[in-house]
């Protein structure tokens, strides 16, 4: 956690500084953008259905692994920089877990992951045109539970909507990059590579990682 909480604060700082030599930056700016989400495992095998399949057939399998629907704000520390956060909701459907009682016997569920990050960072935009660019880097708080949807559950033990993990929250980070396009509205497309928990996890515990690419808004 201190190695973020450095980070954050001189990310902050750097805008400051920026700011205070710089007076044109950009107003408070409010957005929304949902689209797929995409476990780090599969990343790979989505790209291949691009080449493979075509783009919408990628888009409709990578929907089928996640989704995501995100709130964001921007505004400006200088000319090129603003302060970028914002809250996303998660979604892991249909995945598979396996489980054995005392007694040998092995459940198959399919269960359910949410995650929740709140992020806060900076953001980059080296450009402002009809099509503008950004890039950004977040640092993080996510919380994530993990229920069961469905499988050969038994009454009163396992049954769909129980959690099957307790509700964790950690700290993490995230990597984005989009362009903005200028037409009046301001719609957008965002690419996010976001690793839930970084900090904080128990020995062994996996990170979980996911690439989000989103549609949205800015008013």
């Amino acid at each position: 956690m201190t190695r973020l909480v450095v980070l954050f604060s001189v990310l902050m700082i750097a805008g400051a500084s920026v700011y205070a030599e710089d007076g044109s930056k950009e107003g408070l700016q409010l957005g929304f953008m949902f689209g797929p989400a995409i476990p780090n495992e599969s990343i790979s095998d989505v790209y291949d259905l691009v080449g493979d399949q075509s783009v919408g057939y990628a888009y409709d399998v990578a929907s089928s692994l996640g989704y995501d629907l995100a709130g964001k704000v921007r505004f400006g520390l200088s000319d090129n920089l603003s302060f970028s956060g914002g809250v996303m909701f998660a979604s892991f459907p249909n995945q598979s877990l396996v489980l054995k009682d005392s007694l040998g016997r092995s459940y198959n569920l399919q269960t359910t992951t949410n995650i929740i990050p709140i992020s806060a960072g900076v953001a980059w935009i080296p450009v402002k045109s009809l099509v503008t660019p950004f890039i950004g880097a977040h640092i993080l708080y996510s919380f994530r539970s993990t229920t069961v949807s469905d499988g050969n559950v038994v009454k009163n033990i396992l049954s769909p909507g129980q959690e099957v993990e307790p509700q964790v929250s950690r700290m993490g980070a995230s990597l984005n990059a989009g362009l903005e396009f200028n037409v009046g509205i301001k719609p957008f497309i965002d690419f996010s590579y976001v690793w839930s928990n970084l900090i904080g996890n128990d020995a062994g515990q996996a990170v979980r990682a996911f690439l989000t690419v989103n549609v949205g808004l800015m008013f």
